[in-house]
């Protein structure tokens, strides 16, 4: 047994979810042992919670194995809905809670973001405000605002200009 390599990566999760274990904000999946950055995904519901989380649904085993191809060793995936189902959920059912949007409102605009919603127009029982409301929210805080990039691109010209003049 010559030449033999041992590899040993590590999966750490962790779920961010209410006390009694009903909402489910957040999960990170972070892999020690490969090279990457970290990304954020909006899906629409959960499936984990702090008593499941050591078990994977086919999302997380999907991502996890194309962290490479994405160029990542980490992800967290915050819900559109953060009401807890472990099965097909009618999306009747659920309900926009400003918390949860809050929450995703906090955590975006650092690291790549992806939407995962993989329900058609005419699937959408709630009208469309969460979605809308998340995308424009979004795109207002990543997107720089115009006055501010063209102040930032005057005064960096200015002081160009200015050092050379000395």
């Amino acid at each position: 047994m010559k030449n033999l390599v041992k590899t040993e990566i590590a999966v750490k999760t962790e779920i961010l979810s209410s006390e009694d274990g009903n909402r489910t904000y957040s999960i990170k999946k972070e892999i020690t042992g490969i090279a990457g950055s970290h990304a954020y995904f909006i899906l629409l519901y959960p499936t984990r919670t702090q008593e499941n989380c050591y078990v994977e649904d086919s999302t997380n085993n999907h991502l996890l194995n194309h962290l490479a191809e994405l160029g990542l060793n980490s992800y967290t995936i915050i819900n559109l809905f953060a009401q807890v189902t472990q099965s097909r959920l009618s999306l009747a059912g659920l309900t926009v809670n400003e918390e949860n949007m809050n929450y995703i409102n906090d955590n975006i605009g650092v690291h790549p973001l992806f939407l995962g919603i993989r329900h058609s127009q005419s699937y959408w029982k709630l009208v469309e405000y969460p979605r809308k409301k998340i995308l424009k929210e979004l795109l207002e805080r990543i997107k720089p605002k115009k006055n501010e990039k063209e102040t930032k691109s005057k005064t960096t010209t200015k002081n160009s200009v200015k050092g050379k003049q000395k």
